[in-house]
């Protein structure tokens, strides 16, 4: 198996026969070692800018009331 033979080769680098084995699916399916995109809901981002043109938007409908 080439993940034997790549643990043989550089026992340094600490690696699983298991992680191995996925890299080099990985590689052969894309060609590339990218990870792929996630799927799902994106995560927000909260930042002081975000924060403060949401509060301004609360205010702004407070006043209309």
């Amino acid at each position: 198996m080439e993940q034997t033979r790549l643990i043989s080769e550089f026992p340094k680098k600490n690696c699983s026969k298991r992680g191995l084995q996925d890299f080099l699916r990985r590689l052969r399916m894309t060609g590339s070692i990218e990870r792929a995109p996630v799927s799902g809901r994106p995560r927000m981002v909260r930042t002081a800018e975000n924060v403060h043109a949401v509060d301004e938007l609360v205010q702004s409908q407070e006043d209309r009331s």
